[in-house]
């Protein structure tokens, strides 16, 4: 059995993530040089000449939402603005009641963030199979983009079980990833994240989940373990985070030890000194494009080396109930001795 999950066929689109929306006037304001753009351009093509802006399409998924502070990439697609707050939670996958400071909060988190309902559906897959949960991967087809989000949330707010996995999330940023996880019932033992702007919205959403705010390269595994509860190395289910990779060299000895490697060589030091059952990872798909290839071979022999059995596959967030094109890598690595017990599933 993959611990991917399978992607669903037909992807969820603007005019579905909408419906029933309670608006807010919480938005970027649009100067008149890029309304003109807008009212130039057709629903899905680029404003003006900038590739990274979008008149979005009603029957069509959104493009990828960036950390721009301007607009965050989008543009309404029938209004004259730029869109709020709200819709672009949905387009993030993030439930209604998930809170944000502003707009500009609000765009850098969700450009920045894993969105939740994909993160769901990927832990999900992984509760189930090696944590004999019993997670639905699927909704009921009948029901709308809203009605999902609020069951979603519902998963969120419910108690945790006694057995529920536990999962330490670094580079949490303001909690994409937490809420996915806890969307598919596991207990997060331990954040960690050193943009202040992202703790803070961390901790609006999860009062109760400790943070570790700071850098990571000063979190030593006894002060990890200390934080998050737990005893011994080995105990913790699951290790998650989204380190950058773009520091490594694609020529000369391409080190493992270079300082622009600092921030991944920090997620495998957590690894290997927690020793978690199981690891998820996330990154941009950049890494298996062209001369990346190489940075991406580096990657997973570091992976590898760290005691884990390691798949990872590109996945796109718009078939896992998202309506974004989201285009990720996903890294998933089973600790040895736990894949060689499992081996005849996974």
């Amino acid at each position: 059995m993959n611990l991917h999950p399978e992607p669903l066929k037909k992807p969820f689109v603007v005019k579905d993530a909408w419906l029933n929306i309670t608006n807010d006037i919480d938005c970027p304001h649009i100067t008149d040089r890029f309304l003109k753009y807008w009212d130039n351009a057709k629903q899905g093509e680029i404003i003006g000449k900038y590739k990274s802006t979008t008149k979005l399409c009603v029957k069509k998924s959104s493009p990828t939402l960036t950390k721009s502070e301007g607009n965050g990439g989008v543009f309404h697609p029938t209004e004259r603005r730029a869109i709020t707050t709200n819709e672009r939670k949905r387009l993030g996958s993030y439930p209604h009641k998930f809170k944000f400071t502003n707009w500009k909060n609000a765009i850098k988190r969700i450009g920045n963030s894993v969105p939740p309902l994909f993160m769901r559906s990927i832990s999900a897959n992984v509760h189930n199979i090696l944590f004999n949960g019993n997670v639905s991967l699927m909704f009921d087809e009948n029901l709308t983009y809203p009605e999902i989000l609020e069951i979603a949330w519902n998963e969120h707010l419910a108690p945790r079980a006694k057995n529920a996995p536990t999962v330490i999330s670094t580079f949490a940023g303001g909690g994409g990833s937490s809420l996915g996880y806890s969307m598919a019932g596991y207990k997060e033992l331990l954040a960690v994240e050193w943009d202040n702007n992202a703790v803070e919205t961390f901790k609006l959403n999860f009062p109760d989940v400790p943070v570790y705010h700071g850098d990571i390269s000063k979190l030593s595994v006894k002060q990890c373990m200390k934080l998050a509860g737990l005893k011994n190395e080995g105990e913790l289910d699951l290790l998650d985070g989204s380190p950058p990779c773009q520091g490594f060299s694609v020529s000369g000895k391409r080190d493992f030890s270079d300082n622009r490697n600092l921030l991944f060589n920090e997620y495998v030091r957590l690894l290997r000194g927690l020793k978690p059952k199981v690891f998820i990872m996330e990154n941009v798909k950049g890494l298996v494009i062209g001369k990346m290839k190489l940075i991406f071979a580096d990657i997973m022999r570091e992976l590898k080396a760290s005691g884990y059995n390691v798949v990872c596959k590109l996945m796109n967030a718009k078939y896992f109930y998202v309506p974004q094109v989201r285009n990720r890598l996903i890294f998933i690595g089973v600790r040895n001795d736990i894949h060689e017990k499992y081996n005849d599933h996974i």
